[in-house]
């Protein structure tokens, strides 16, 4: 049992890190930072409220749609290891529903309050559609 879990647990990270590196390289392309701060030869931009207010909402967006939904199926995935290994033990079932209904309720829970942000960040005055990732 302990082999079959330690294997078990050795696949899930080479299979998360192997699904992580586009999350890099996407954090790398598009720039969370929305500015340099700098200006050189005429190229480059200085930071002004708005360009904070993009940093604060590219972070959000970051972890909302990158972060979380990874977290979220790590969870489903240990929930669904657990309730195919339980055999007759209703304990080891019952955790693994919690874990499983916890992980669906969390990113539910992460999508509102990212519509929430939103809402908040358009009154302060950050000029962006309310959801621009679906549109882009």
């Amino acid at each position: 049992m302990k082999k079959t879990l330690a294997s078990f647990l050795i696949t899930l990270s080479l299979l998360t890190g192997v699904a992580l590196v586009p999350v890099v390289a996407h954090a790398q392309s598009s720039g969370l930072i929305p500015c340099t701060g700098v200006v050189v030869n005429g190229e480059g931009k200085l930071c002004t409220f708005e360009d904070f207010i993009k940093l604060i909402s590219n972070v959000i967006d970051f972890l909302i749609f990158i972060i979380a939904p990874v977290i979220a199926a790590l969870l489903i995935l240990y929930a669904g290891f657990l309730l195919l290994t339980s055999g007759a033990s209703a304990e080891s079932r019952g955790k693994a529903k919690t874990i499983m209904m916890d992980a669906i309720v969390g990113i539910v829970i992460a999508m509102l309050a990212w519509i929430i942000i939103k809402f908040i960040l358009i009154a302060l005055g950050y000029d962006d559609s309310i959801f621009p990732r679906f549109y882009s």
